[in-house]
């Protein structure tokens, strides 16, 4: 009597459909997160106003707290303040980068902070002293 010999089957997967199937799930994923990442919402002028008073206050009590001086940045879509980042309203921009200076005793000099957007102007104007501010438009 012959027996028939049967050869074992493999049922898992090879390295190489592992790898390939691993590399699809990665395009995936990076695709989906750069579509996420440029659909990201603005602030609208309200949104920015409570967002960058809050941030402002914070700077001048830590720059009075500190007694040194503290820096706001304004750039190109974006107020750094220390570590945070505040974006701009809408699609307002801002034509050359800014840095304000905050004194140890919460002076700011006067200056105007022009954002626009091609159609519409924003303004952020520093009063003398004290580092009030207001906005217009």
């Amino acid at each position: 009597m012959v027996s028939a010999i049967t050869k074992p089957t493999n049922k898992g997967f090879t390295l190489v459909e592992t790898i390939v199937t691993l590399v699809i799930v990665t395009l995936i994923m990076l695709l989906g997160w750069q579509g996420m990442k440029l659909a990201q919402v603005r602030p609208t002028k309200p949104q920015f106003e409570a967002n960058f008073d809050a941030h402002w206050q914070s700077m001048r009590a830590q720059a009075q707290r500190k007694g040194q001086v503290e820096k706001v940045e304004f750039r190109d879509g974006v107020v750094v303040f220390g570590r945070d980042k505040v974006d701009y309203p809408g699609h307002f921009r801002l034509n050359d980068a800014v840095t304000v200076k905050i004194l140890p005793t919460g002076y700011v000099a006067p200056q105007t902070i022009h954002l626009e957007d091609g159609q519409e102007e924003f303004k952020i104007v520093f009063s003398l002293g004290g580092g009030d501010y207001r906005f217009q438009g």
